[in-house]
């Protein structure tokens, strides 16, 4: 019986597994697998791997639950590979990726890589809430970029969310243009990781700075420097929980 379900499976379903299981085992040795880095990065990988073999091969449910259950078996002290877990991986990628190329101004492949490291920052439960709670997709960064500004745990994030607190700011300054919000994301992703004495204001970033030049007006490009470098927590360092 076994020996049949295994013949149903795609043909490239065991080196998928395999480089999976490598991935894991990677992560464990460099960082516990606990709301940290390694693992969001992670269950990027697993997720990106899902949606490219289901377009390419055409995968449907049975063959990710069976993915699910492999994983669980080869890790069984890991928690985060429930079959709920893994379609959470998969609804991720998309949503930090497929929800942003689709809109009308779509972010670039260069820009999405970006925001994969960015997502990285925040903890995957705060991302479940994010994927959940927040439809629209440029809502979304700005929750993801005040997470990482404030340093909220999860219970204020959704509070946030409910109180429709994007809304109230807006009354007071718009929301900026996603590519700005993306760019000033990935400057505070860099201040959260190096602490820095200097009380000038550092320049933008050259990919920044070409990027917001071709894209956002000049008042755009004031707006998006009040908000990377006028932050409180510039240069500091903080811990998300």
């Amino acid at each position: 019986m076994a020996k049949n379900r295994a013949s149903l499976l795609p043909a490239g379903y065991g080196k998928f597994l395999e480089d999976i299981k490598q991935r894991v085992r990677a992560a464990q040795v460099r960082a516990t697998l606990s709301a940290s880095r390694e693992l969001i990065a992670l269950y990027w990988d697993i997720g990106k791997g899902i949606i490219e073999r289901q377009r390419a091969e055409g995968w449907g449910k049975a063959v990710v639950e069976r993915l699910a259950k492999d994983l669980q078996k080869e890790f069984p002290g890991i928690t985060g590979f429930s079959s709920l877990n893994v379609w959470r991986m998969r609804a991720f990628y998309l949503a930090w990726t497929a929800d942003l190329k689709n809109l009308s101004q779509p972010v670039t492949d260069s820009e999405i890589e970006e925001l994969s490291h960015l997502v990285t920052e925040i903890p995957w439960g705060h991302n479940i809430v994010l994927i959940h709670k927040v439809r629209d997709p440029v809502t979304r960064v700005w929750y993801a970029r005040k997470t990482l500004e404030y340093g909220w745990s999860r219970a204020i994030l959704m509070a946030q969310i409910e109180s429709r607190l994007h809304k109230r700011e807006a009354r007071r300054s718009p929301i900026l243009p996603l590519r700005c919000l993306l760019h000033s994301q990935t400057s505070l992703n860099k201040s959260s990781r190096t602490h820095t004495s200097s009380t000038s204001s550092p320049s933008l970033p050259r990919h920044a700075s070409a990027s917001w030049n071709r894209d956002c007006s000049t008042t755009s490009r004031d707006s998006c420097s009040k908000w990377v470098w006028g932050s409180p927590l510039w240069g500091g360092r903080f811990t998300l929980k």
